[in-house]
C-alpha cells in the first residue's frame, strides 16, 4: 500500500472497508445498546439481588457460579486456539 497511500486514507476515514471489523463486532450486541437499556440488563448487583429476591451474597455467589461454567466452557476452545 505505501506510506502515503495508508496516510491519504487514515485522513478520510470513510474510505476504509470496516465491513471486516463490522461483522466481528456484530457478535457483541451491547455495542450497539443505548445506556437505559444496559442498566435495564446489566443491574447493578444490589438492584439485580432485589429483583430476584436475594441477599447480594446469594446474587454474588450465583453469579460466581456462572462465570466458572461458562469458563469451563469455553476453557477447551480457547486452549485449542493457542
Amino acid at each position: 500500500m505505501g506510506l502515503q497511500k495508508w496516510i491519504d486514507q487514515q485522513l478520510r476515514p470513510d474510505s476504509i472497508n470496516d465491513s471486516a471489523l463490522e461483522a466481528r463486532l456484530d457478535h457483541f450486541p451491547t455495542l450497539k445498546m443505548s445506556s437505559p437499556k444496559l442498566v435495564d440488563e446489566f443491574p447493578q448487583p444490589q438492584v439485580a439481588a432485589r429483583r430476584e429476591g436475594v441477599s447480594i451474597e446469594e446474587y454474588r455467589k450465583e453469579q460466581q457460579a456462572r462465570m466458572q461454567e461458562v469458563m469451563q466452557r469455553i476453557a477447551p476452545r480457547t486452549a485449542t486456539r493457542i
